[in-house]
């Protein structure tokens, strides 16, 4: 399935999105896929099948993946996240996950490409292009099932600096507090 964003349709909506729907309509397979494009794991799987199962691939399918393109402070970019069973059949033994990003304008450059084990590499180079980690970006973003509590009942301090991160105010913060330590300094002097 693929979802376009960019269409003109939903630009109508301000940029605003409501995933809504029954129950089981797909709604959390939605923010699974993205989520697992980015960082090559879901909340949900973690919850159901643990750290080492895989509950994305269709039980009777040989290949799965998930892509996003998305745009951030440093440009646009594709994240795939994919795995395969064994000469792609489905009674084939589970290899190993690959991932791949890079920017929409130099597809033929990735910035990251690994092709065995990738989970944590392509987590590791999301973060550093979208300033979220995996945690964060599931708090702040996705809000998934149960998420959205996690994120509300989290420290102050933390909830802070998640939404410093979304807002670009970090660097405001930095600043307040070298102001607050040099004039704290001018003031024991």
């Amino acid at each position: 399935w693929e979802i376009d964003f960019t269409d003109p349709t939903y630009k109508q909506a301000g940029n605003r999105f409501v995933i809504s729907g029954l129950t089981g309509s797909g709604k959390t397979s939605i923010l699974d896929a993205i989520t697992l494009a980015l960082y090559g794991r879901t909340p949900r799987q973690e919850k159901i099948y643990g750290a080492e199962g895989n509950g994305v691939m269709t039980a009777d399918k040989g290949n799965c993946y998930a892509q996003v393109t998305y745009q951030c402070k440093k440009g646009i970019f594709v994240s795939r996240w994919s795995q395969r069973k064994g000469r792609d059949r489905a009674d084939g033994q589970l290899q190993p996950a690959e991932g791949l990003i890079y920017g929409v304008e130099q597809p033929d450059s990735p910035l990251f490409s690994h092709t065995t084990g990738a989970r944590e590499e392509l987590a590791q180079a999301n973060a550093a292009i979208i300033q979220l980690d995996y945690s964060e970006f599931c708090r702040s973003i996705m809000l998934a099932q149960g998420e959205f509590s996690k994120f509300l009942t989290c420290d102050e301090e933390e909830r802070a600096e998640i939404l410093e991160k979304l807002n670009g105010m970090e660097n405001y913060r930095r600043i307040a507090q070298k102001n607050e330590n040099g004039s704290g300094r001018r003031k024991q002097e």
